[in-house]
């Protein structure tokens, strides 16, 4: 099983819970045998200057910075990290399959509209 969580407008759990529900999640997430894929958005450019230590050390830091607030920019900028990540794991079946899945659940309808709505609430 493979799982997206899209934490929108991440400011406000950064900002204003002291970070605890962020920690919980991918505190767990690193014991369990479930793959997932946290994409999580922010109108600030430097939005992981303001995360703990604790929550900095449990992402990749891969950012895909959007300054034209297109979602055909930003779906492409997506995929193609997706695409990295199948060449990168190509010689593990199991991991590229994940990859894979997570790929199309990222291309998915509920994602897409989630996202489109996301970009236009932001300009």
């Amino acid at each position: 099983m493979s799982v997206l969580f899209l934490f929108e407008d991440i400011d406000y759990y950064v900002e204003t819970t002291k970070q605890v529900l962020l920690y919980k999640i991918l505190d767990t997430l690193q014991y369990c045998s479930i793959k997932f894929v946290f994409v999580a958005t922010s109108m600030k450019i430097d939005i992981v200057d303001s995360f703990e230590k604790r929550i900095k050390s449990r992402f990749s830091h891969r950012q895909v910075l959007l300054y034209d607030h297109k979602f055909e920019i930003f779906e492409e900028n997506l995929m193609s990290v997706f695409d990295e990540q199948l060449a990168v794991v190509g010689a593990n079946p199991e991991l590229g399959s994940v990859v894979g899945q997570l790929r199309e659940l990222a291309k998915s309808g509920a994602f897409t509209d989630t996202m489109i709505s996301n970009f236009d609430n932001g300009k």
